[in-house]
Parts: structure tokens; sequence; C-alpha cells
């Protein structure tokens, strides 16, 4: 499947490719890292989904990285590392401060945005996952918020998205515990489980007719997307997580 790249660049280790149907492609591209952020990714991103918002021509975005170890393993840690040894601490602020706007824009975001969730899924990828409306996984997915193992406290929102958990956030956010595609979406962090390949779940949204749904945009890949997952049923874990108790 081929895409026609974007005539603006926003970052060497960032694709951005048009596809028909006003889909845009977004994909992360430092498998090296695992996909991680740092300040200059976050701020490209930033820019990206900015110019997506006002534009007219473009109705969903779907963003996924360039292999299936990953999605994003979180923020770029030894990079922030160093700026502070290296006494650059205002660059590391900066870091902070694009990717908390970039997550505020997307959980406020206008048009639907899907993210592949495959491979690790960490803090900052966290993040970005659980700011999007379509949050897909596969059965290679692995989520968590392991700030607290580097003595941080989870970022990125983590603090709404674990505590709407109730006690399995909290046991979550405090041991930095990794959850399965079958427990993140019993829990609600994943919208859907996907068992089938990428590239064919990405042709079925690219495909959606768009005059089918009168109800909108978000029924529309709503409606697409439970039928491409809908033989998936994964075992519902807690089935009254309000219940749980921690001892």
């Amino acid at each position: 499947m081929t895409y026609s790249p974007l005539t603006k660049t926003y970052h060497p280790d960032l694709i951005v490719e048009e596809a028909h149907n006003g889909w845009r492609i977004v994909r992360l591209n430092r498998p090296k890292s695992l996909h991680a952020l740092d300040e200059s990714i976050a701020s490209a991103l930033l820019e990206v989904f900015q110019d997506f918002h006002t534009d007219d021509s473009v109705k969903a975005i779907w963003l996924d990285s360039t292999t299936p170890k990953a999605f994003c393993a979180g923020g770029d840690v030894r990079k922030l590392r160093q700026l502070v040894i290296n006494d650059e601490v205002a660059a590391a602020n900066k870091f902070f401060e694009q990717e908390y706007a970039l997550d505020l824009l997307l959980h406020n975001y206008a048009k639907p945005v899907l993210v592949w969730g495959e491979g690790y899924v960490m803090g900052g990828g966290l993040g970005l996952f659980m700011a999007a409306p379509f949050r897909l996984v596969t059965p290679y997915s692995r989520l968590a918020m392991p700030e607290i193992n580097i003595g941080l406290y989870p970022d990125v929102g983590a603090t709404r998205f674990l505590a709407d958990r109730g006690a399995i956030g909290l046991f979550t956010g405090l041991t930095g515990s990794i959850m399965t595609a079958a427990g993140a979406y019993g829990i609600g962090w994943a919208t859907h489980i996907c068992d089938a390949q990428r590239d064919s779940v990405l042709d079925k949204v690219i495909n959606i007719d768009w005059d089918h749904y009168p109800a909108g945009d978000f029924r529309a890949i709503d409606e697409v997307m439970r039928a491409v997952t809908g033989c998936v049923k994964p075992v519902k874990i807690c089935k009254k997580v309000h219940q749980l108790q921690l001892h």
C-alpha cells in the first residue's frame, strides 16, 4: 500500500503521508529507540496535528509507527537525563511543555484519530494512545505507565486515566505493571483488539464510504472497526473493577 508524502517536511523521524478519502497517515520512525519521543518530535507532532485540525481536506488521521515491536516506548529518558546533566534544564522543560500541549490538543481534537498500538505502548506513548478516541491493540501489545520505576509520577494525563480505573489504575500506577491487550481492553484503555494485519485494517478504514453514515465520521469509523474486530472476544477480566480492594 503506497501513499503520497506531503510536500511539507515536519521531522526526519516522522513520516507524514496523504491517503485518499480525506485520510492522513502519521508514523513515528525511530526504531532504535522504540520510537521514543524527544522535544523535536513532540514539537513536530504538535505542528502536524495543528495543521490537520484546520485543514478542511483532512477528515481523519491514522497514527502508528514503522515497526511492530513498539508504537512508542515513551519519552527519550536518556536524552532528558543528559540535558539535565549538561545544565540544559530549559531544554528538558521544553520537551514536557510540547508533549503536554500535544496530549491536550488530541484530547480535544475535533476529527477522528486512530492509533495502532502494537508492541510497547508506554509512558508518553500511552499518553498519545489514550488521547485518541479509537485505540487499537493487537495480541502483541504491552501497555504500561512505568514512570514510578524512575522516580517520576505518571504524567501525560495518566492521573486521570489511571484514577478512572479505580483500584486497578492505582495498582498499575504504583507498580508500573504491564497490561496485555486483553487487560487493556478489559479496563477500557483499548477500544478494539485487532487480530488482523495492520495494512488490512488501514485499508478498510481508508475506504470508508463517508456518505453512507449520516450520523458522522466518528460513527462511520466505529461501525467499520466493529466489523473488522468483531470476531475477537477477549476474556472480560475484572468484570467489577470498582469492587476490587487492595490489601
